[in-house]
């Protein structure tokens, strides 16, 4: 049975410590600190992203994501042949679920540097990792890097008569957010598909009003990719 002195001993870093000499209390700690690191990640993920539209909620996850990544490299670095059998077993996991958010990405990669600094003890670079990741946020949110994240994006289509194309195409040319993409016009009908971005609900609503009254027929579809923007 292992000491408190020999545990935190453990802990200190050892460049390629044994199982027996490490010992299980220090593994609890260890798998305690990473549980204590992913719920950090994740309330960074909340309070920085947890507005977005499109997002995943990935974050939720994040709890035994730390602790799987954090175990798996215990294993590895303790055994030679759990770490091939177990880079072959991972080897044929496929995971089908995109990715919607490239932050996504960066919180995954986030959560699992500081998850391996976990296993292989390295607690001053879990520090540093903290730190750096912390002010790295800070620093988007006060320089306003991140503000476009508020905006809302997305994709608007307007169907109508041929005849009212021209003046329809004039009136979403007003818009300085709106991007035309396409056109398409047969006899019967015109279909026009603009991008935007920072497209709030009330210029919106006039927006359709406009092009009401040109063309009473007309269909406007509007699709929010992101941002706070929504028919309310």
């Amino acid at each position: 049975m292992h000491s408190l002195k020999q545990t935190l001993d453990a802990l200190a870093g050892m460049a390629n410590p044994t199982f027996d000499k490490v010992g299980t209390g220090a593994f609890v700690i260890v798998l305690a600190l990473s549980l204590a690191y992913a719920l950090l990640v994740s309330a960074l993920y909340v309070y920085f992203y947890g507005r977005r539209s499109t997002g995943s909620q990935i974050h939720r996850a994040f709890p035994l994501l730390g602790l799987s990544v954090t175990a798996m490299f215990i294993c590895v670095q303790f055994s030679l042949p759990l770490s091939l059998g177990l880079l072959g077993a991972l080897s044929i996991v496929r995971f089908r679920t995109p990715v919607k958010d490239p932050e996504e990405i960066g919180f995954l990669m986030y959560l699992i540097a500081g998850s391996i600094a976990c296993a292989t003890f390295n607690f001053k670079f879990l520090g540093l990792i903290v730190v750096a990741g912390l002010a790295a946020l800070l620093l988007l949110h006060f320089l306003g890097l991140d503000r476009w994240r508020h905006q809302a994006c997305g994709t608007l289509t307007v169907r109508l008569d041929p005849a009212a194309r021209d003046a329809a195409m004039e009136i979403l040319a007003g818009l300085a957010t709106l991007k035309l993409e396409s056109c398409a016009s047969d006899a019967v009908v015109s279909v026009l598909t603009y991008s935007f971005r920072d497209l709030d609900t009330d210029r919106l609503r006039r927006l359709n009003h406009d092009l009401s009254a040109l063309a009473p027929a007309a269909e406007v579809s509007c699709y929010f990719q992101r941002g706070e923007g929504g028919l309310a």
